[in-house]
């Protein structure tokens, strides 16, 4: 029902040559349609819900190689398909979550020295532990920070990057480091709780709650943290730190109703009209779902 009818001219309908081709559908014949538009072939080669199936087809015929390799949908059999047929695009096939970790091995024995290749291996999860670890010791800081937040990371390795100092931050912990590894659900959990009770940052501490990995006992403490904390700094509000912990799936549950009541009564203190119509505050145009709004001190978000 939402395929216009220029686009419904184009599918064939032809059941019978559908399955010779092992398709299932039409929609797909149309993805296949050597009639395409080079534009339509780009779109279905970085579109994720391409099937398999037609992206192997652009691999054989040499179309869209460079998209097709970024694709997660594409199987691993496209994949080392397309890596024996185009080996320039090992840079592309890095960034895949699809990419087989032997293949990343390869690629990376290959091309040690190319920043790009080592920054998209270090946030692959594929990447196999011991590339990671060479990884982690690399002089450039954001590979070290893609690794920090790396679920493949090994915890030994997540202790040295929580430990490294960081010569552009005066030999002190990096920030992007820290929070890469708060948010990492393979983080230790002594590495976790630690950082909730040296940190009054409410990015880190709110950044910590999404995190089920966080032990419930941390949660509450850092609940009560964030209540205290509220009180005492202006520009402080409570509102994304619980919204954060209601979506973690590691909050107790008697804490739920009380985060839920706390989130009511700083909305009702709080609330978007009261804070809108400031007379001092310039109207703008309308505001878009979705979109977070800073308004004096406060963030809002139309829903």
């Amino acid at each position: 029902n939402n395929i216009s009818v220029k686009d419904q001219a184009c599918i064939k309908l032809n059941d019978e040559k559908l399955n010779k081709l092992g398709m299932k559908n039409a929609v797909i014949s149309f993805v296949d349609s050597d009639k395409n538009s080079p534009e339509d072939i780009e779109k279905f080669a970085k579109d994720p819900l391409t099937p398999d199936a037609t992206l192997k087809q652009y691999v054989e015929n040499g179309k869209a190689l460079s998209l097709v390799a970024e694709n997660p949908n594409a199987s691993v059999e496209t994949i080392r398909e397309l890596f024996k047929k185009a080996p320039g695009l090992d840079v592309f096939i890095t960034k895949n979550p699809s990419a087989p970790p032997d293949m990343l091995e390869k690629i990376y024995n290959g091309g040690k020295a190319d920043n790009f290749i080592k920054r998209h291996l270090s946030e692959n999860k594929n990447t196999p532990p011991h590339i990671l670890k060479e990884l982690a010791n690399d002089p450039n800081l954001q590979v070290k920070r893609e690794v920090a937040g790396n679920v493949s990371t090994t915890s030994d390795v997540l202790k040295e990057l929580y430990e490294f100092k960081s010569p552009v931050f005066g030999n002190k912990n990096d920030p992007f480091i820290e929070l890469a590894l708060a948010e990492n659900t393979s983080t230790p959990v002594d590495i976790l709780n630690n950082q909730s009770k040296t940190h009054n940052d409410l990015t880190m501490l709110i950044t910590l709650a999404r995190n089920n990995s966080v032990p419930q006992g941390t949660i509450r403490e850092m609940h009560n943290k964030v209540k205290e904390l509220a009180k005492t700094i202006s520009h402080i509000t409570i509102s994304d730190f619980n919204e954060a912990l209601l979506k973690n799936s590691n909050t107790p549950q008697d804490l739920i109703p009380i985060l839920k009541k706390e989130l009511s009564e700083e909305n009702k203190k709080f609330p978007l009209t009261e804070i809108a119509t400031e007379p001092n505050i310039p109207v703008g145009p309308p505001m878009q779902a979705g979109v977070k709004y800073t308004i004096g001190t406060f963030t809002v978000e139309k829903k």
